[in-house]
């Protein structure tokens, strides 16, 4: 017995006996655990999609509601760490609020209310045994949403509450793309000014395109040429304007705006003179260009502020010493300089030195090529990454474009959100309801007195939200969205909401929804009734339109 313990206990036979003897790798919960409403639910779930791939390679998923996953080669092992050769991914996608529903996704963490716009499942199997992925390693995903407005952050979860993780959205490199669609035609220098005579006389002025054009050639593939640096645009804009005040006293003394002005380019030429340079290098200097600008013309500026205040009071004959042409009432003069530095865009990022060795690497075969010419498979993956992300991009980009102007089409350009992920399940893309009006609403729901049913499922559903939360009893018995105890979930007081019923008795299904207005202490009757099964979705899907 000793000897087998010793054995068992040196690490070469460890690895290679002991330790292998039942493990398995970690399971990734199914995306629907089994539960009492599965008879009404089942066929209102988004499918579980299974794809079988050969994880010598990497393999391009498509799903059927718009999904991209790109798995790279040998990123799926088992639980000794080997890799596998035949592999079955699962993806779910989850899109519509009655999906929510049906699947039993909440949208909240920690008691904060949560918008969606969308969720997506991801698993992987060999023979039936749970797969992980390969420490290091992540999935490429590019998951559709939903439509709903505002920037949206990726989360994890278990369906039922979600946590932030921020690793999902952070790519390490910025994205050269092309600038007749980064910068769509009109939008290239950023300013077009007409003048106020009109008429015949009309002119059109532009800023020197010598120096800030982003259309000129040289800019391809540099930092102009990303989204990263189209972020800077309305703060550069805005710091060149205060630079350029004693450069244009006939704007400001003149009754007509006239269109002539004249700018200190200083600060786009930190940009656009040294385009090979990273952002966090050229950010630093405009910044400090900004600051020593100021402090160096603070005197004079505030004087020429009072000069042109003082020279309006006399132009308009309605101004007093009340009326201010640049007003410090409210902000100081200082601080009204620096609004341009406000959430000025901060990125590590820099262009990505990725060499594709001469391979397309949209052809189906890029994998072999790149293999054929020594580049490790590691460099492939990222090499095919790389072009997945900035494929996506560009594909939302297109799509925005084609829709310019065209408010239906508009609407249905939802666009995607691209994300590598290093674990599996479910995954989220949310944005925190944190408007400042939502507050405390307990809302509570009660059935037909004497309805004895067997299993109920209630839902808020908050349609213009994109937000879906569950019922529970609480303490008092009462069937409740908002807990007490713990983390409160606020609700958007005064928003139209609805609530809905689903119930099972037997091999009967029971349905209710009823349109409300959220308020606190509200009680809502919701008498159950019967409908046939097949019916249900058409049901749920008319009581869940906007």
């Amino acid at each position: 017995m000793n000897n087998f313990l010793l054995r068992c206990f040196t690490p070469a036979i460890l690895l290679a006996g002991c330790a292998q003897m039942h493990s398995t790798a970690p399971a990734v919960p199914p995306p629907f655990p089994h539960g009492p409403l599965d008879s009404a639910y089942v066929s209102l779930r988004p499918a579980v999609q299974t794809f079988s791939i050969d994880n010598r390679k990497p393999v391009r998923i498509r799903a059927a509601r718009g999904t991209e996953v790109l798995v790279p080669a040998e990123v799926f092992t088992n639980a000794a760490g080997e890799a596998v050769a035949g592999v079955q991914v699962e993806v779910v996608e989850t899109l519509s609020l009655p999906e929510f529903v049906a699947g039993g996704l909440a949208t909240h963490s920690d008691g904060r209310l949560l918008c969606s716009n969308g969720m997506v499942y991801l698993n992987a199997r060999a023979a039936g045994e749970p797969l992980q992925l390969k420490p290091g390693s992540t999935l490429t995903v590019s998951m559709p949403t939903m439509g709903a407005a505002g920037r949206f952050e990726m989360f994890r979860g278990d369906g039922k509450n979600w946590t932030v993780d921020s690793s999902m959205t952070r790519l390490d490199y910025a994205v050269p793309l092309p600038l007749h669609l980064l910068y769509p035609e009109g939008n290239e220098t950023f300013l077009k000014c007409i003048s106020s005579v009109g008429g015949a006389n009309e002119q059109n002025f532009y800023l020197d395109t010598n120096i800030v054009s982003v259309t000129q050639p040289q800019y391809e593939g540099t930092v102009i040429a990303t989204d990263e640096f189209r972020q800077r645009i309305g703060h550069l804009w805005g710091m060149m304007e205060q630079m350029s005040y004693f450069t244009n006293r006939s704007y400001h003394y003149s009754l007509e705006t006239g269109c002539g002005h004249q700018y200190n380019y200083d600060i786009w030429r930190v940009y656009y003179d040294h385009p090979e340079r990273s952002f966090r290098a050229s950010d630093s200097i405009a910044k400090a260009m900004y600051l020593a600008y100021f402090r160096a013309n603070k005197e004079r500026i505030a004087a020429f502020c009072e000069e042109v205040n003082r020279h309006k009071r006399k132009q308009f004959s309605n101004w007093t010493d009340t009326n201010y042409y640049f007003d410090f009432r409210k902000h100081s003069l200082e601080e009204q300089f620096m609004r341009p530095l406000r959430d000025f865009p901060v990125s590590d990022k820099e262009l990505p030195r990725l060499d594709p060795r001469g391979v397309d690497l949209a052809a189906a075969d890029a994998f072999d090529r790149l293999r054929a010419k020594g580049v490790p498979v590691a460099e492939c993956n990222e090499l095919l990454s790389y072009h997945f992300r900035r494929e996506a991009i560009l594909r939302a980009l297109q799509q925005e474009r084609d829709a310019a102007g065209n408010r239906e089409r508009m609407e249905q350009v939802y666009g995607s959100t691209v994300f590598a992920t290093s674990q599996m399940g479910w995954i989220n893309c949310d944005r925190f309801y944190d408007d400042p009006a939502a507050g405390k609403a307990s809302i509570y729901v009660t059935s037909s007195p004497g309805t004895a049913l067997d299993y109920i499922d209630y839902s808020l559903v908050i349609p213009a939200l994109n937000v879906r939360l569950s019922a529970f009893i609480d303490s008092a018995g009462r069937w409740s969205f908002t807990r007490k105890e713990g983390a409160y979930t606020k609700l958007p007081i005064g928003q139209e909401a609805v609530i809905t019923g689903v119930a099972v008795q037997r091999d009967s299904v029971y349905f209710a929804s009823r349109k409300i207005r959220i308020q606190d202490g509200l009680t809502v009757a919701l008498p159950m009734k019967q409908l046939h099964r097949n019916d249900l979705n058409r049901a749920l899907t008319e009581a869940l339109k906007p």
